[in-house]
Formats: structure tokens, sequence, C-alpha cells
């Protein structure tokens, strides 16, 4: 089992001059607490997904993690890829971790693996009812409850759009299933 921390994005909402993952909380920059919270859920070093202009994450990480190259930021999906392509073939199941969640704890992972192993999910994610869901992709479920698919917002239709279901950037995935649909 390995975490995957997505680091490659600009974070450009924030409109600062520090790339998002980079500010700093009691110290540390951002990125470094979700780093903390997939290893001591894993027991092994995370993977950071970074691109050339999220560089800075390299520098405040250091060795501590391994890295992978999203060449150019094309969202999740081809993060998730380039992580695939930097995976020893005997990974069995990836944690998917967004990078800017420092309040993440261990637990909630461990949560989330243990339903997605109870159900033996292809995959699990954490949805998370907002008050706001402004730009956030919206989790759009079945009449059985069963997540079909996550719609951004600038893709969303104004009935999915009134969804206050959103994702939140944390999966679970087993590795085969996914290297079967992502690489």
């Amino acid at each position: 089992m390995t975490a995957v921390v997505m680091a490659a994005g600009l974070g450009t909402r924030m409109k600062s001059r520090t790339p998002k993952l980079l500010h700093e909380l009691a110290g540390r920059p951002m990125v470094a607490y979700v780093v903390d919270a997939g290893r001591e859920v894993t027991g092994r070093r995370p993977l950071v997904v970074t691109s050339p202009a999220t560089a800075g994450v390299r520098n405040a990480l250091g060795d501590t993690v391994d890295y992978a190259l999203q060449a150019e930021p094309r969202g999740t999906g081809d993060a998730v890829a380039a992580a695939l392509a930097a995976l020893p073939a005997e990974v069995d199941e990836i944690l998917v971790l967004t990078g800017d969640a420092p309040l993440l704890e261990a637990s909630l992972l461990a949560e989330l693996l243990d339903e997605r192993r109870l159900d033996q999910a292809a995959i699990a994610l954490v949805a998370v009812d907002a008050i706001d869901p402004a730009h956030l992709g919206r989790v759009i479920r079945d009449d059985a409850g069963t997540v079909e698919q996550i719609v951004e917002r600038k893709d969303a239709t104004d009935e999915e759009i009134a969804v206050n279901e959103i994702n939140s950037g944390l999966y679970a995935f087993d590795a085969a299933w996914l290297r079967g649909r992502i690489g």
C-alpha cells in the first residue's frame, strides 16, 4: 500500500505568490501534514506528484518522500497516471490524497481503507456535504445511493450544481483496478 499526495496543481484561487501547498501552518508547509498522515497509515514513504511549477514542494519535503513528475498539471487523473508509472508493480492498494488538507488525520484514512476492504470495492472516497460547494466537484449518486460520477462545477448541469455533496479529494483504490483504467 502506498499513499500518493497530489502536489502538482498551482492553487491559483488563493491569489498568493507563495504556492498554496507551501503556506505554513505551525511552522510547516501544509503539504507536510498530508505526507505525515499518509506515512502513518501506510507505514511507508509517500509518493508525491509534483510539476515543474511546484518544484518548491520538492525543496520543502526533501528526501523524506518519493516523487513522480506530472510534466504539465492536467488534473487528478493525469497526476494519478504519473504516480502509477512511478509505483512498483507489487503495490496493491493506493491512497490518493489532496496535498492541501493539513488537518487530515491518519485515522480517517484508516477508516477509508477499512470501508473499501470491507465492501471489496474498487474505490472508496470521502465525500462531504458542503454548506457552499462553490466551484468544487459534485458527487452524483444513483437512486440506491451509489456514486455514479464526480462532476466538476464547470461541467455540471443545473440539477448537478444544486447538489451539495462534494468530492474531498481523498480516495482509496484497489491498485489492479486502477491500473486497468489509468495509465
